[in-house]
C-alpha cells in the first residue's frame, strides 16, 4: 500500500481523505506495536514526501495529518517516559488545536488532553494538570466520558494529593463515598486507589511505606491484566506508588 501511494496517489485519483487516513492509522499501528523507529522514519518521510504536499490543495486534511503526526509523536515520548521532551510539545499542539478547531475530531482531542494530563502529572506540575482535567470534564461531552468516569475520580484524588490537599481528599471520601461504575474495566484500578486513600486517611497507618508497598503489589497484579493495560497511558499507576515510596515525582524515576 505504501508503494502504491509512493507511485503517485494524486495522479491515481486517490482522495486526500484516504491518504490522510492511511498515514494517520499507520502512525498509530507502529506505536501500538512499540515500533518507535518505524514511527520516526515515517514522520521524517512524511515531512520530505513531495506527494504529501499535494494535500495543501485540501488544507483540511493537511492540518489533520499534521495534528496526527504531532499527537502520535508526543504519545511515543510519553510511552517511553521522555516527559520533559513531551512537555515541550504541549503548547505547539494546543496552538494548532485552537487555531484549527474544524480540523480535529473528538477522539484526537481527547487523546491529546490525556497526554497533557499524564505529562504534567508525572513532572509534578499539578496546578497545570488540574487545568487539563477540568478542561476534559467541561469540554468533552458527558456521554463520551462515561467509560472514563472512574478515571476522573482517581485523577482528582491523585492531583489533590500532589497539591497537598489532604483535607479535600478526606471530604471527598466522606461526603460522596465515590461511587464506582463496575461495568467499566477501569473499576479495578480505581478501587485499588480508593482503598489505599481510605486506609491512609481513615486509619492513619503507622506504617505509611508498608501501606504503599501493599497497594503497589496489588496494582502490579492489575497491570498484568490485558483488559487494564490500555488505561495505563492515563497515569503511570504502578510508578505512582514507587514515586511515593521514594518521595519524588514519577519523571524523576527515569532520569
Amino acid at each position: 500500500r505504501i508503494a502504491l501511494l509512493n507511485e503517485g496517489w494524486a495522479t491515481a485519483h486517490i482522495s486526500p481523505f484516504l491518504v490522510y487516513s492511511f498515514h494517520r492509522n499507520l502512525l498509530w499501528i507502529y506505536l501500538t506495536n512499540n515500533q518507535y523507529q518505524k514511527h520516526q522514519k515515517l514522520l521524517i518521510a512524511l515531512q520530505k514526501d513531495p506527494s504529501i504536499s499535494v494535500l495543501s490543495s485540501a488544507s483540511y486534511y493537511a492540518v489533520k495529518l499534521s495534528l496526527a503526526q504531532s499527537v502520535s509523536s508526543m504519545y511515543a515520548d510519553v510511552n517511553r517516559q521522555y516527559y520533559s521532551k513531551a512537555y515541550r510539545q504541549i503548547q505547539p499542539i494546543w496552538t494548532i488545536f485552537k487555531h484549527n478547531k474544524a480540523h480535529y475530531d473528538l477522539e484526537l482531542l481527547f487523546q491529546s488532553l490525556i497526554l497533557f494530563l499524564n505529562t504534567t502529572f508525572c513532572l509534578g506540575k499539578f496546578d497545570e494538570c488540574l487545568k487539563w482535567l477540568n478542561f476534559i470534564e467541561q469540554e468533552i461531552p458527558a456521554s463520551y466520558l462515561l467509560p472514563y468516569q472512574n478515571m476522573g475520580k482517581v485523577a482528582h484524588l491523585l492531583i489533590h494529593h500532589g497539591l497537598g490537599n489532604d483535607r479535600l481528599i478526606e471530604n471527598m471520601l466522606e461526603s460522596t463515598r465515590i461511587r464506582l461504575y463496575r461495568k467499566f474495566n477501569f473499576f479495578f484500578v480505581a478501587n485499588t486507589f480508593l482503598k489505599y486513600f481510605r486506609r491512609k486517611i481513615k486509619h492513619k497507618s503507622d506504617d505509611p511505606k508498608g501501606l504503599l508497598i501493599k497497594y503497589q503489589s496489588e496494582m502490579q497484579q492489575i497491570a498484568k491484566q490485558e483488559a487494564q493495560k490500555g488505561f495505563f497511558i492515563l497515569f503511570n499507576f504502578v510508578d505512582w506508588f514507587e514515586a511515593e515510596i521514594k518521595a519524588c515525582y514519577i519523571a524523576d524515576l527515569y532520569k
